[in-house]
């Protein structure tokens, strides 16, 4: 797949349907991934569940 065939939405969606994975492997939790990224642990749960549309 080419970079220019990626749609958007589907490169979101995958990204959060892994990232709980990933964070869990890297052994991070919610609110140290937060603060590495300037948001609150809720704002990363949220992100998570998929109920914030980023």
């Amino acid at each position: 797949m080419e970079i220019a065939e990626i749609n958007k939405e589907e490169l979101l969606a995958d990204f959060v349907e892994k990232l709980p994975t990933i964070r869990r492997k890297l052994n991070i939790s919610q609110g140290r991934l937060g603060e590495m990224l300037g948001l609150s642990r809720q704002s990363i749960s949220s992100i998570e569940r998929g109920s914030v549309q980023l």
